[in-house]
């Protein structure tokens, strides 16, 4: 999961720097409205993502010390 890991986080910072755009820049409601929605799709999906990531990576610890 670890190969996983640099792509979330690219993920997880486009998503950022696109709300972090739309906070500071006047756009058009026509332009707003599709960034703020694709930026916030983008942070949620690289959130839960990273959080799975993190909960296998720890399942793989135990079961890797309980088959020793």
């Amino acid at each position: 999961m670890i190969k996983n890991l640099p792509l979330l986080l690219a993920v997880f910072l486009v998503g950022l720097g696109l709300r972090s755009i739309t906070a500071t820049a006047s756009l058009s409601p026509m332009l707003y409205w599709p960034v703020v929605i694709i930026s916030t799709v983008l942070l949620i999906w690289s959130m839960v993502a990273l959080i799975l990531n993190i909960g296998i990576q720890k399942h793989e610890k135990i079961r890797a010390k309980m088959d020793q």
